[in-house]
């Protein structure tokens, strides 16, 4: 989850020129360059939006509009774009593209940049699917060229023992106000799947002899060198992946976590230093 700088509206309204330059086109500019003015002046809040003012024929074309032109210049720049970790989610793989408010629900954004997310492929298929608000308007995705939140620390995990077989949960950050919390915890509901967990197991599982590698001699690992350890983790994520990539949300919580790094640290103390 990264906040990123909105593509330049005059290039999305350009390619929006180009496209109604087309004979089939060129009755539909005025309706549709208002819909792009509405998306930027409500920041992509699906609440805020009126659905598509287009018939359902015409709708049906502008979805097919991103399949027949994705591998064009503008949209290969986008896909392509250098981010730490998946805007969206978190997760340190990207290189695809996901409709922020899906095609199928608002086909005019289905070719406007400012709708299209440098993401991981989880992010723009299985995990979400279509899911783009809640039941209530403070209930909608993050969006990471219109809001700033990501800025800050949103989210870090929870253990639930045993931690012989823990189990983890996202949670919101405690410090940010209810709405704020209702809304990071709808976008972590509809953003984290399958592998999230597997990679906070993955972590929880090599923890303890990662600490043994790190501490200078074989005596035992304290809970003060695991909280030592897991702070310097939280700094080196932040500048590797993003404060609100997953590895970041993993220590951070775990940071947290004094009966965690209880149980880290005799778990170290027994186990022999690996050459590293």
């Amino acid at each position: 989850m990264i906040a990123l700088t909105a593509p330049s509206p005059a290039e999305d309204d350009a390619y929006l020129t180009k496209i109604c330059g087309e004979p089939a086109w060129m009755d539909y500019f005025g309706l549709w360059a208002s819909c792009y003015d509405a998306y930027r002046a409500h920041g992509g809040n699906p609440w805020s939006i009126v659905g598509s003012k287009f018939s359902e024929a015409v709708g049906t074309i502008q979805q097919k509009l991103y399949e027949s032109r994705k591998s064009v210049a503008r949209f290969k720049k986008l896909r392509g774009q250098q981010v730490a970790s998946c805007p969206m989610c978190g997760s340190s793989v990207t290189g695809a593209l996901d409709h922020f408010l899906p095609k199928e629900a608002f086909p005019e954004f289905s070719v406007m940049a400012a709708n299209l997310v440098p993401a991981c492929t989880s992010c723009n298929s299985s995990v979400k699917g279509r899911t783009y608000k809640g039941e209530s308007p403070d209930e909608w995705l993050i969006h990471p060229y219109f809001d700033t939140l990501a800025e800050s620390d949103l989210w870090q995990i929870r253990i639930i023992q045993p931690y012989q077989a823990a189990r983890f949960e996202a949670v919101p950050s405690s410090y940010h106000p209810p709405s704020i919390q209702k809304r990071v915890a709808f976008h972590l509901k509809y953003v984290l799947g399958e592998q999230f967990q597997r990679t906070c197991t993955n972590a929880w599982a090599t923890m303890p002899q990662h600490m043994r590698n790190v501490a200078p001699t074989a005596a035992p690992v304290l809970v003060t060198d695991v909280h030592s350890e897991l702070a310097r983790l939280v700094s080196y994520h932040y500048v590797t992946t993003g404060r609100n990539a997953w590895l970041s949300a993993f220590h951070r919580g775990l940071l947290g976590d004094s009966l965690a790094q209880a149980f880290v640290a005799a778990k170290a103390t027994a186990l022999t230093q690996l050459a590293l």
